[in-house]
Parts: C-alpha cells; sequence; structure tokens
C-alpha cells in the first residue's frame, strides 16, 4: 500500500507540473471558473489548460483503493462502447511519466479540502487523475468526467450513445465541493406508480447532477406502494388505484423490489429516503384495514382518485395503530440503508385534536427512533410539537403566503432544515400560465425562477447554518407517464442541482443559460422530454 501511495503521489504531481494547477484555497478558487466548460452543476474551480486528450488512449483504469473497482467498472461501461475497445481495470497506480499514457487513476484522499464529497480532476494529454476525499467525492469526479464528453455520453451505459473514436477531452484542472450535505429529489409514487426500471431512470437522472438522496413518497389517500408481509391488505387492497384510476394493477413494490432500488441507488451514491406519511394522507391504508386504523372524519371511501387533501386521519384512540405503524416502519427500515425515515406528518385533517397529534408524532419518532433511523417530517405541522428530539429533520415546503414558523420553531429547537420552498422546488408547479400540466398554488415556477433563489435567505430570521440542505419536489397529482415527469424536472431539476452544490457567489443566472445548452442537447439526443427555455 505504502508504494501504490507513493507512486499515486508522483504521478499527482506530475500531473500538476503538466497541467500548470496552482494550489489556490476555496475564495480564490471561486474566481477561477472556465464557464466555457458546460459542466453541471458548477465546480468550485474549473481551469481550462492548454491540450486535449484522446479518450480512445485511455487504456487502464488504476484503483489505489479496492472499494473504488465499481466505480471503474461504470466508468468502463461508459467508455468502453465509444471507444470500442476494454479497459483494463488495475490496483495499482502509475510509478513513472512513461506510465502515465492510457491512465485514468482513481484515488482517496481523506485530507481532501472541502470533506468527503470533494474531488479534484486533472486531465491533460497523457492521462486523468480523480482524487476524492472518499469514495463518494470520487464518485462525484467521474460525474464531471463524463461531463467533458457530453457529446457523446449518456446517463447510464445501456442509453444510446454518440459513436465515435475521436472523443477529444479538454486539459483542465477542476476543484470541487458541494454546498450543501442534502441533496434530494422527492417523487411521489403514491398518486402516480412509477416502475422499478422508471425509478432506477431517475436515480440516473439525479447522480448525474450529484444529487445524493432520492425520497420516495411510497404512501398516500391514492394508494400504497410498499408490501408489508405482516398486513398483506396494504397491497392487496390499497395499491389498486391512483389518482384518476379506480384499478392500477400490481402498483406497489416488493420488498425485493425496494432492496432492488436501494442497492442500485446506493452504487451510484444516492440514499433513498422512504416516507410513511401519517397520521394523515392514510385513506388507501384505512381502505385495507378499517377496523384498526379508522374511527373518525370522513368513511374511507375506496378507490380514492381525487386529489384533495386534509380528508384522513389514523385512529388515535385504537393501539393497533401504532403496532401498525412499528410493523410499517420495521419492515422498511431494515431495507433501507440510510439513516433516515420520513413520516410526512402534515396537513392533517381540521378534526385532529393538536393533543392527538402531539401523543402520536412524540410515539412515531419513539417507534423510528427504535429501529435505529432518524425522522424527517414536513415542518407544517411538526413543527408545532414541543418535546422532539433535535435530532429529528424538519422539511420546509410552505410558501411567503403561509410561512414560517414552524420551520423557525424547529430551527429553533436545534433541527436541522431541509429547504424545498415550494414556489421555488416544488416542480409540480406548472413553468407558466400556459401549460396544462402542473398546478398553480402556489404560484407559478419558472426555469429561471427555480434557478434563483438563495435557500438559506429565503426565510426571513432562519439561522443559516440551520439549513441543512436542499430538496426539489414532484407531487404527481397531474403526471400520468414518465414523459410527464420529465418534462416537469427538465431542466429545472438541472438549475436545483446547482442550488445545492454550487456555492450562493458563483451562481449568475447568465452563465447558467450559456451552460444549459449544451445540456438541452444531451437530453434531446436520449430522448428525454423537457421544457424548452
Amino acid at each position: 500500500m505504502l508504494r501504490v501511495v507513493t507512486h499515486l503521489t508522483l504521478f499527482l504531481s506530475c500531473l500538476t507540473l503538466l497541467t500548470a494547477c496552482s494550489q489556490q484555497d476555496t475564495q480564490n478558487e471561486a474566481k477561477q471558473v472556465d464557464k466555457a466548460i458546460h459542466v453541471m452543476p458548477l465546480p468550485v474551480s474549473v481551469m481550462k489548460q492548454e491540450g486535449t486528450l484522446a479518450l480512445a488512449n485511455i487504456s487502464t483504469i488504476y484503483v489505489a483503493d479496492e472499494q473504488l473497482t465499481d466505480i471503474a467498472t461504470q466508468v468502463s461501461d461508459i467508455v468502453t462502447p465509444l471507444t470500442n475497445q476494454p479497459l483494463n481495470i488495475k490496483k495499482s497506480s502509475a510509478s513513472s511519466l512513461s506510465d502515465l499514457a492510457g491512465a485514468l487513476v482513481l484515488s482517496i484522499d481523506s485530507d481532501l479540502s472541502g470533506g468527503v464529497e470533494a474531488y479534484k480532476l486533472s486531465a491533460n494529454s497523457q492521462g486523468v487523475v480523480i482524487v476524492g476525499g472518499s469514495a463518494k467525492g470520487v464518485y462525484w469526479g467521474v460525474q464531471t468526467f463524463k461531463q467533458l464528453f457530453l457529446e457523446h455520453t449518456s446517463f447510464h451505459s445501456d442509453a444510446p450513445l454518440k459513436q465515435g473514436s475521436n472523443v477529444m477531452l479538454p486539459a483542465v484542472s477542476i476543484s470541487d465541493h458541494p454546498r450543501f450535505a442534502h441533496r434530494g429529489f422527492m417523487l411521489d409514487v403514491s398518486r402516480q406508480f412509477f416502475t422499478v426500471e422508471e425509478v432506477k431512470q431517475v436515480i440516473d437522472y439525479l447522480a448525474m447532477y450529484k444529487f445524493n438522496v432520492l425520497h420516495l413518497h411510497l404512501t398516500d389517500d391514492q394508494g400504497w406502494r410498499i408490501d408489508i408481509p405482516s398486513w398483506p391488505k396494504l397491497t392487496e387492497i390499497g395499491s389498486n388505484a391512483a389518482v384518476g384510476q379506480t384499478s392500477c394493477k400490481n402498483c406497489f413494490y416488493t420488498l425485493e423490489d425496494y432492496e432492488e432500488l436501494v442497492h442500485y441507488a446506493d452504487s451510484r451514491f444516492v440514499t433513498i429516503i422512504p416516507e410513511i406519511d401519517v397520521p394523515g394522507h392514510v385513506r388507501a391504508a384505512q381502505a385495507s384495514y378499517p377496523d384498526e386504523l379508522y374511527c373518525d372524519g370522513d368513511a374511507p371511501e375506496w378507490p380514492y382518485t381525487g386529489i384533495k387533501v386534509k380528508i384522513s386521519s389514523l385512529c388515535f384512540k385504537n393501539e393497533a395503530t401504532y403496532q401498525f405503524f412499528d410493523d410499517v416502519v420495521k419492515a422498511v427500515a431494515a431495507r433501507t440503508t440510510g439513516d433516515f425515515i420520513h413520516i410526512g406528518g402534515d396537513e392533517t385533517p381540521d378534526w385532529v385534536a393538536h393533543e392527538d397529534y402531539t401523543t402520536f408524532m412524540l410515539r412515531a419518532e419513539q417507534i423510528v427512533n427504535s429501529h435505529g433511523k432518524t425522522m424527517i417530517g414536513w415542518t407544517d405541522d411538526l413543527g408545532s410539537v414541543h418535546g422532539l428530539s433535535a435530532n429529528t429533520l424538519g422539511q420546509h415546503w410552505t410558501t411567503e403566503t403561509s410561512c414560517c414558523e414552524t420551520t423557525l420553531n424547529m430551527a429553533s429547537r436545534g433541527s436541522r432544515i431541509i429547504m424545498s420552498h415550494a414556489n421555488k422546488a416544488y416542480l409540480d408547479i406548472k413553468y407558466d400560465e400556459n401549460e396544462t400540466l402542473g398546478q398553480d398554488w402556489a404560484g407559478l415556477n419558472s426555469i429561471q425562477n427555480s434557478y434563483q433563489w438563495d435557500p438559506q435567505a429565503i426565510i426571513p430570521g432562519l439561522n443559516p447554518d440551520a439549513v441543512y440542505g436542499v430538496e426539489a419536489a414532484l407531487w404527481t397529482e397531474t403526471i400520468d407517464s414518465m414523459s410527464d415527469a420529465q418534462y416537469m424536472m427538465f431542466p429545472r431539476l438541472i438549475g436545483l442541482a446547482e442550488v445545492a452544490w454550487t456555492q450562493q457567489s458563483q451562481r449568475d443566472w447568465q452563465s447558467y443559460v450559456e451552460r444549459l445548452d449544451a445540456q438541452l442537447n444531451f437530453l434531446s439526443r436520449q430522448g428525454i422530454n423537457f421544457k424548452a427555455p
């Protein structure tokens, strides 16, 4: 291992000389961005050098750590179809300048400035080096590497590629790290069901743009989408509907399906956060088990295909409610590799007494914690509950018209806040008044509007340090297909990736627009639906 580190140090030193890469602190790097290289999200520092590298000249991927082998394989799967030659993957590093030709080196430096998700990428006519603060950082560096030949790459290895043996990469030095730890996207699979393969597509989109969280909204009034063996009617009955659909056959994930998605996401450094929405938004669950979960309010009409909210609540006086929730969390938590379980918690009906809501949420937190996970909930209404642990996270969605006491309450008690400001980060909100897809209850959310905001400044009085991250959200009341979902996501999702990753001082609308055109061409080549600016 000492030999590997020594050789890698020599390799990096040589590339440093070849690329004339100077060591700068983050503040200076922010001024050194070459916007002619259309990387999204914008890195901290991009310095274009003289010369180019032919992709076909890369013949070997050296991994300085065994845990990088899977990443190297993913790189090989992308590059090999373009060059028509397999890449060798070796556990080693180059030992002299003569060994550099044709080398792509992946390595980890745990002391790298910027943290575990930071990376540095150096490319010249001799080869490419990607160094990450951890395997995560290396993976994000690989996503940037792919964007250096964006005209020829794809979201995943089995997508159509633009062939060409003369793919050229610019000589470049990039230093980068994220602004926020949480960079997420929420997909509502309850109101509109998406298959395992469709969710994998979404994971590929997220990984490309350095999102590290997929929040799956698995349950709501319109459908229950996760199999719980101890409560089989949840999927036998509760999964068989969706918005506008009185029948939805096999519209749920088995536990094996869910594990497959978790594994697929993990391999791309995207963590899945499952949401089991309680105590409201439970019509599908109540229709499945009315004796155990229903006791007041509107009768559990089923199937429910509408889009009204505040129409259902669990039965607080029935102890079976808590056993139900414990069983569900236990089954899902055991198959979730991330730290969090989202419990929803908003839009409870008006007939629910606040005392009952508080009692339920405090017990829900204990249940989530007992299965080794940390609770997340929507700050509206969770922020009204006293006695929650500061470890519980709040997710903010309310707009200026109903903002922001509950979010400020949670932050003041030490909770971290995920920002999903509805008229900035909700991708189900219409782009403009002429759109047929989407809703306008939070106003309109144009491409420019969703880009131009600061998550740490949008709520007056919120301590900037309380903002844990940013999460885009796609609710699916008006979505009928993956094509519809793509249209509402792109290109706003790319802009929100930059909101979450890039330092606020570096972001400006004109630069974004100039770089966006290459990304839209990339989407078009793959047949992905998007809104043209």
